[in-house]
């Protein structure tokens, strides 16, 4: 595991590389399949590629948040011997290397909309764009530490 924030937010950015490459897969699928391309298997059932396509962002944020959340631990651990929640994680790292409360919130406002997901309840009204979701947690990461 990692344990400098280069390498996090390598680990971030790769999953927004990963989600352009899936987002460029899917669209081509897509087109393939209404141009006659690509043939369906028989069982419709088994491909659903409006789902994946409209839930693609979704997928990969929880990804980034994932991959963000696991940079705070390893950051965490080298500090204290506790398992806190992830809320109580983001605040007290952010007391410890003083982040914005301005960003804390941000933070916590991913983290949000990442728990909506998980559990179906995301409001697209209040939804997090995966660069935003990218940037907040690369700009929290930057008030740590270079090595922990």
């Amino acid at each position: 595991m990692p344990t400098n924030r280069r390498d996090w937010h390598a680990r971030i950015g790769g999953v927004v590389a990963e989600f352009a490459a899936a987002r460029a897969a899917a669209d081509a699928l897509i087109r393939g399949l209404e141009r006659g391309d690509i043939r369906r298997p028989r069982d419709r059932a088994a491909w659903d590629v409006a789902g994946m396509s409209a839930n693609l962002e979704g997928t990969y944020l929880i990804r980034l948040f994932a991959a963000f959340e696991a940079g705070l631990r390893s950051f965490w651990a080298t500090a204290r011997d506790t398992d806190p929640q992830t809320r109580d994680l983001i605040d007290a790292v952010a007391s410890r290397v003083r982040v914005p409360d301005r960003l804390r919130r941000d933070v916590h406002e991913v983290r949000e909309y990442r728990n909506g997901l998980i559990h179906e309840r995301a409001d697209p009204t209040e939804s997090v764009a995966l660069g935003d979701a990218r940037s907040r947690p690369q700009q929290y990461f930057a008030r740590l530490p270079e090595d922990w």
